[in-house]
């Protein structure tokens, strides 16, 4: 049946078609569109639900609204809809696709399956197909999270879901729907307070568990969705993405996190069948030396004071008892590759004594061979934060590799960069506090202190130099950015004072000179800078300088405020469990890595990497990429 609440006005009012819109996420965003005064058609199959929206509709300020009584997968009458839709209205803005089942047993019989993805995928492309024809604006196909991390207990819900996610990245680049000037989008929530979850999770301890954890026992509410869905379809940035938004445990808004195409990782097959071949088949493969970087003199200026040398490759038996041999695959650049290059780190006469030595910190690689009472599986990915780690291979002991789920650049920039900021802000402690300014804060580390902050609940001030990373400091969330230098420049001192006028609470500080000066200056009562590295008052190339901060006795005495010192090293067994938990929000898409774009390809490209990185001009993190020059040979 249908009902229409108000009169007919055609062609004088915004207007959207809801299917599910009648409880749930739909009903939500029904709420949401009346609000912001659209006609809305909702399809759904509970009548007594849809009438009742429709009510609700009225009451919050929806000039018209009609529901039909329908299934979606009934395409002939979905079509007539969308035809009296327009007729009705005189066209057609927005169309948000929710109708959706659930209803699995986890179980390998496949009831409903069929059904299941037919009204969550095969209704949805329907629905976007007939929205573009009939010329909608905007087109929101409502997924999950399971669209884009597995769902166990309910697989074809997640492939139904996964489908509906590439079907929108697929439409966006169609020819046809870009001349007719549609936007489509795809919305990933999280669990929502809605009667399908709810149902399962009566039906389901174990799933009523799952949900708890992931939304950290407060789900998604649906008027708060549809709010954001509102809000989706109106930003042109986002035709052809998917938005996941999830609850945030502190009670502040909700996160979101844009889904960004899996990036290609190195597939590095085994010799054969790991029962049948011996690991000695995996040093047989492999070539007589490779390349290593060694510090050779002592030097701020990389390139001369380091080279590539030749070394030979160990074998199987040269293997050490509780070591392994890594094939490196990615690098890790770092600011302070160039103090370790030039012997800030032992003093000059104990690096004198130590050359040469070998340079870099942090890489990611796969084993390849392992000594006697060793447990680690041939091709286990595992990351190194040791001295030498330039280099193609490397030996080191066992129990001192890091487990990682996948060798990448991305997990390269979780390491000293992301364990720094995870590992600091959790020692300096954020509870309590509700500001965080990050200077630097587009760099390796910077990008996961902002990020970090914002998952806590805090707000962000985050300071860069340039209009790129200020776009990327934007797009992990950073709630005010001060822009230092360019045509957009902004004076730091000067916006704290006026828009922070009770200070800061936490300073991430890896610049130090004035801006050490600046954030003492602002910070708030029991405040606390906190000092991660010092590249200002001198450069890194001109080694650290002496400084003196005129005042800061005084201005932390009378605020009870601090300034604390970090280094990583000093904070090792936190290494393994942090690098663990930083990987888990990574996967789960509630952390951004951003890697610098720029690549290097191998050892002879570091010292133009480090370069780079000191340029001032580098987008996150900075990565030399070793795997076209360490295949195996099978």
């Amino acid at each position: 049946g249908e009902g229409v609440l108000r009169g007919r006005v055609k062609g004088t009012m915004k207007s959207a078609i809801v299917t599910g819109g009648a409880l749930g996420i739909g009903l939500g965003c029904v709420r949401a569109l009346a609000k912001a005064g659209y006609a809305v058609t909702i399809l759904d199959l509970d009548e007594v639900a849809g009438r009742e929206a429709v009510r609700e509709a009225q009451a919050l300020g929806s000039p018209a609204c009609t529901f039909s009584l329908l299934d979606v997968t009934d395409f002939s009458r979905v079509k007539g809809a969308f035809e009296r839709h327009v007729q009705r209205y005189g066209g057609l803005d927005t169309a948000i696709l929710n109708a959706g089942i659930g209803g699995e047993t986890g179980t390998l019989d496949g009831k409903g399956w069929d059904r299941i993805v037919q009204v969550n995928l095969s209704a949805q492309m329907e629905g976007g197909r007939l929205a573009a024809l009939h010329g909608a604006g905007a087109i929101v196909l409502v997924a999950s999270f399971g669209s884009v991390f597995p769902m166990p207990f309910a697989p074809a819900y997640a492939a139904s879901k996964a489908g509906a996610a590439h079907f929108v990245r697929s439409m966006a680049a169609n020819e046809e729907v870009r001349e007719r000037g549609c936007r489509i989008l795809a919305i990933c929530p999280s669990y929502v307070d809605t009667p399908m979850v709810r149902k399962g999770m009566r039906a389901s301890p174990s799933f009523k568990k799952h949900v708890l954890d992931v939304t950290r026992g407060k789900l998604l509410d649906i008027d708060t969705l549809g709010g954001v869905i509102l809000k989706s379809l109106q930003d042109p940035r986002m035709h052809g993405q998917s938005l996941m938004v999830t609850s945030n445990a502190t009670g502040g808004p909700p996160r979101m996190f844009t889904v960004g195409a899996s990036p290609l990782k190195p597939y590095l097959p085994p010799p054969s069948s790991p029962e049948l071949v011996p690991s000695s088949a995996w040093a047989g493969s492999r070539a007589s030396h490779y390349k290593k970087l060694e510090v050779w003199k002592l030097s701020d200026q990389y390139d001369e004071a380091v080279r590539i040398v030749s070394k030979p490759m160990p074998r199987g038996d040269q293997i050490a008892e509780g070591h392994v041999l890594i094939k490196r695959l990615y690098c890790g650049v770092n600011a302070s590759d160039v103090n370790f290059s030039a012997g800030r780190y032992f003093g000059e006469r104990r690096a004198k004594a130590m050359l040469p030595f070998g340079a870099g910190f942090e890489s990611v690689g796969v084993v390849v061979e392992k000594g006697k009472g060793v447990k680690m599986e041939l091709g286990t990915p595992v990351a190194t934060l040791e001295y030498g780690s330039f280099s193609e291979y490397g030996v080191q002991k066992a129990s001192r590799c890091l487990r990682i789920p996948e060798a990448s650049k991305e997990m390269v920039a979780l390491l000293t960069s992301g364990l720094t900021a995870s590992i600091a802000l959790e020692v300096a402690g954020l509870k309590g506090r509700k500001t965080v300014l990050v200077t630097a804060a587009a760099g390796g580390t910077g990008q996961f202190a902002v990020q970090l902050a914002k998952i806590a609940g805090k707000h962000v001030i985050a300071t860069c130099g340039s209009r790129e990373k200020a776009e990327l400091l934007r797009s992990l969330g950073a709630d005010r950015i001060v822009q230092y230098k360019g045509p957009n420049k902004e004076d730091l001192a000067q916006v704290l004072k006026r828009e922070y006028r009770n200070g800061v609470d936490l300073v991430y500080d890896g610049v130090g000179g004035e801006m050490f000066d600046v954030a003492v200056s602002n910070l708030a009562v029991r405040g606390k800078v906190l000092v991660i590295g010092q590249i200002g008052g001198g450069t890194y190339t001109s080694g650290w300088q002496q400084s003196m901060h005129a005042g800061v006795n005084e201005k932390l005495l009378w605020k009870g405020a601090s300034v604390e010192g970090f280094f990583l090293l000093h904070h090792a067994k936190r290494f393994q469990g942090a690098l663990t938990q930083l990987a888990a929000l990574t996967r789960s898409g509630q952390l951004k890595v951003a890697v610098d774009p720029v690549e290097f390809r191998s050892l002879e490209d570091v010292a133009r990497a480090v370069a780079h990185l000191h340029s001032g001009r580098s987008r996150g993190k900075v990565v030399v990429d070793l795997t076209a020059a360490a295949q195996v040979k099978l």
